[in-house]
């Protein structure tokens, strides 16, 4: 979601469009609330053990987010936030909505010269501080928090969201080591380092900590043998982060999108590089991977990017509400488990949440089932 900040009347559009879905919302509860309730009056009479589960399960939900949608949030009072991987995606987006709201923003970007950055830079905020960050390098994040140190030092940083990322498909085979590490420095230890550096400045405001997950990072599908570790690796940490935090009034909240690869460009940026590296790729592999696969299997990845760009969620707006959600609201969740894609429900969701019940061997089918049964691999072994 992009806000125009040379037009006076943005953040009063922003606060119209939030306060117009808050109240959408709380209208969508409080009639799941009342359904559930009189639909578990009906099962207490019966012995529909199962509708019990299910109406009590909903009430439950209703109920928790009936509380969050009527929850006041905090006020800015010129509270300061750190965004990595604001070159795009949720991290610009979400600098926009902030700055919109008069959050004093540290932009960082892997290059200070991309369009992002000058979006940004020509809102023309002097609440604004665009920063060049590559969250692998240690000097540049020294670099980064000293100048937080310098405009924050007394009050410290309110919020630090470890947002930069990035993605590979590929299988365990054909993913070469560089590939591996390449993601593994970003999207975990990028996570580590820049925490680490900045755990200071929010312990002083008593702040929040946002990690950018994925759905990828509650269960593993094929293809994707860089990148889901890396999420499983940064639900560890900030659950680990959470505990050891907690005596120090720090919030830690994980921010896990579903289907969002096209709106944040990620999945075009892994199609421009499996266009370059596929004959690397290839030339890489041991012989007998080679005839293992075939070639075919790695041009079809390409087609498998493709349909994820266009299945995708078209905006990144629900990211960005529930990051805003987690950095204002007194009572922020743990995590955020946002749905996306063009359909009403979005299978990465359910999946999520059939991961932690339903048995190994069953989910096992399911993704073999919907992940690999259009590749060229597992149809020449079913033949």
């Amino acid at each position: 979601m992009k806000f125009d900040m040379s037009n006076p009347n943005s953040e009063c559009d922003v606060r119209t469009n939030l306060q117009q879905k808050t109240f959408f919302s709380i209208r969508i509860y409080e009639v799941l609330f009342i359904s559930a309730f009189f639909i578990f009056i009906y099962c207490i009479y019966h012995t529909g053990i199962v509708l019990w589960i299910l109406s009590f399960s909903t009430i439950y939900m209703a109920y928790c987010n009936l509380v969050a949608s009527n929850t006041e949030n905090l006020p800015v009072d010129d509270k300061a936030v750190f965004i990595t991987g604001c070159d795009s995606g949720f991290g610009f987006d979400l600098a926009m909505q902030l700055l919109a709201k008069e959050f004093i923003v540290f932009a960082g970007c892997l290059n200070t010269e991309s369009a992002g950055a000058q979006e940004l830079r020509d809102t023309g905020c002097t609440h604004l501080h665009i920063m060049k960050l590559d969250v692998t390098d240690e000097d540049s994040i020294k670099q980064c928090a000293n100048i937080v140190q310098e405009i924050c030092g007394n009050s410290g940083l309110w919020a630090l969201v470890n947002n930069a990322g990035i993605d590979r498909f590929g299988n365990v085979e054909f993913t070469t080591m560089d590939m591996y590490e390449k993601v593994m420095d970003v999207n975990y230890f990028g996570t580590v380092r820049m925490t680490k550096s900045f755990l200071p400045f929010i312990r002083k405001a008593k702040g929040r900590i946002l990690n950018v997950s994925s759905c990828g990072g509650r269960f593993a599908t094929p293809n994707r043998a860089a990148y889901c570790p890396s999420k499983f690796a940064v639900e560890a940490f900030s659950d680990i982060l959470r505990l050891e935090t907690q005596c120090f009034g720090i919030r830690v909240c994980l921010i896990e999108p579903c289907h969002y690869g096209g709106a944040t460009k990620i999945l075009e940026a892994q199609k421009n590089f499996l266009d370059a590296s596929l004959d690397q790729m290839w030339e890489i592999a041991p012989e007998d991977v080679r005839q293992a696969y075939g070639k075919n299997y790695l041009y079809y990845l390409r087609t498998f990017v493709d349909i994820g760009v266009q299945s995708s969620h078209k905006s990144t707006r629900p990211i960005v509400e529930a990051m805003y959600h987690a950095i204002l609201s007194p009572s922020p969740k743990f995590r955020y488990l946002i749905g996306g894609g063009k359909t009403f429900i979005d299978i990465n969701t359910v999946f999520t949440y059939m991961a932690g019940v339903v048995p190994e061997a069953v989910m096992d089918f399911i993704l073999r089932k919907y992940h690999l049964s259009g590749f060229p691999v597992q149809q020449r072994i079913e033949k």
